[in-house]
């Protein structure tokens, strides 16, 4: 049965969305479905993801928006929350129904670009705007003067080499996002917001922490097992204290460490 028959179906549509979340932190695929689906190619992993109604004011001069909430654990929310300039992340949301070609049989109900976050009690808030409108509006993400750095690690303007932030080891142990390899040759804490990259098939995921030779993922591995050889990529939280002594690049630091707290020009006379 065809996706339009089933989505007009008194009884025999099962529907259920999936969503996308890519940035240069890592590109997140997950599933209302309480089991993981593979939906246009792509594997969808079961996560708690909710969503809002996508919210319309006018056609042309005022943006669609919708807001997507995951729990605050989540890696996205460490690399995004509380940033002045978030790096670019793209949001999609797919709607399908269970049972059909899931190759083909599935539309896109929402493509947007994120535009701001929040966190609230437990929930990290992306609030996003379609990429037409977007476009039409000239909404994008602004430079600022900020503490943080506005490189993306390893980017042409950072120019920090890959491959020398890296090494491969063995892994020991898996179980679900917690990973064991044999042998960690950067401190505790060097490798978040880095990846672990299985070479076997070239999957690969954001890494929330490594502590000791194990390190938690953001969301599992297909099939990585005892015996597969990674390679870990340290990453970066843009801070200069991080870029001085993980990276010893300095030079290429584009953040404002000693913008002074107090305005001078914002004072009663």
């Amino acid at each position: 049965m065809s996706y339009a028959t089933r989505e007009v179906s008194t009884f025999d549509g099962q529907p259920f969305e999936a969503y996308e979340f890519i940035g240069p932190v890592g590109t997140f695929r997950y599933t209302s479905l309480p089991f993981a689906v593979t939906l246009g190619g792509e594997v969808y992993e079961p996560f708690v993801v909710t969503r809002t109604a996508i919210v319309i004011s006018g056609i042309v001069d005022q943006a669609q928006t919708m807001d997507f909430n995951i729990p605050a654990t989540h890696v996205l929310c460490s690399a995004y929350a509380g940033r002045y300039t978030p790096d670019y992340l793209t949001v999609n949301a797919y709607r399908a129904h269970y049972g059909d070609d899931l190759s083909t049989e599935y539309t896109t109900e929402w493509q947007g670009s994120a535009v701001g976050f929040d966190v609230r009690d437990d929930w990290f808030i992306i609030q996003t705007v379609s990429v037409i409108q977007a476009k039409i509006l000239g909404v994008t993400s602004t430079v600022y003067y900020q503490y943080s750095c506005n490189n993306r690690i390893y980017d042409s303007v950072c120019k920090a080499v890959k491959s020398e932030h890296q090494v491969t080891a063995t892994v020991t142990f898996v179980d679900n996002v917690t990973i064991k390899v044999d042998a960690q040759s950067y401190p505790n804490g060097d490798l978040e917001l880095g990846t672990l990259l299985l070479n076997r098939s070239n999957e690969e995921r954001s890494i929330v922490s490594n502590i000791d030779g194990t390190i938690t993922v953001a969301y599992p591995f297909l099939d990585i097992v005892v015996g597969d050889v990674v390679t870990l990529t340290q990453g970066c939280d843009n801070k200069m204290s991080t870029c001085v002594n993980r990276f010893d690049n300095i030079l290429n630091f584009t953040g404002f460490r000693f913008i002074p707290e107090d305005d001078p020009m914002n004072k009663a006379v």
